[in-house]
């Protein structure tokens, strides 16, 4: 796995990605959680194998495996002592109470918490490229003559935004 999975400060915001791309591990595992197939994956991104989709599941089991540690250890290992903030999620398993327990905090800290209820939302159809295609987004515009390259017309469009923020 070690050979697949790269984790570097400076490629992909320091997510785990796969080595030598651009692609992180939470992406393919994600999309794996949402229905997607392994042949979804190899079509939608020809330059990943099926190795490479094994060893980011390989990555989540292990993350999933590792000692179970509290919210304030592991931010405290993540910003190594130095933290702005902790997210959590949990749900809650008594009306009204919330039990956090393991924060880097000592007594007399001041902090500030903000709990958001979470809305339950429908669930999103993954998008794959094939259902792109078959979308009529890919080629809408092909009968319009203005646009003879997608890139050159999509980089006329920032620029015509620039100079009107300008």
């Amino acid at each position: 796995m070690q050979d697949r999975i790269s984790v570097n400060a400076t490629v992909c915001s320091g997510r785990a990605c796969i080595k030598g791309k651009r692609n992180s591990v939470y992406l393919i595992v994600k999309m794996l959680a949402n229905g997607d197939t392994i042949e979804d994956i190899l079509e939608d991104y020809p330059t990943i194998t099926r190795e490479y989709i094994l060893a980011c599941l390989a990555y989540a089991g292990q993350l999933a495996e590792e000692e179970n540690v509290t919210a304030g250890e592991r931010a405290s290992r993540k910003r190594k002592g130095t933290m702005d903030s902790i997210n959590l999620d949990a749900v809650l398993n008594k009306d009204g109470e919330i039990s956090i327990n393991g924060l880097p905090f000592k007594k007399g800290d001041r902090v500030k918490m903000t709990i958001r209820k979470e809305v339950a939302t429908k669930k999103r159809i993954p998008l794959t490229g094939k259902r792109l295609l078959e979308s009529g987004l890919v080629g809408m515009w092909e009968d319009r003559t203005d646009i003879g390259d997608s890139v050159e017309f999509a980089r006329k469009l920032r620029e015509n935004a620039q100079r009107r923020r300008g």
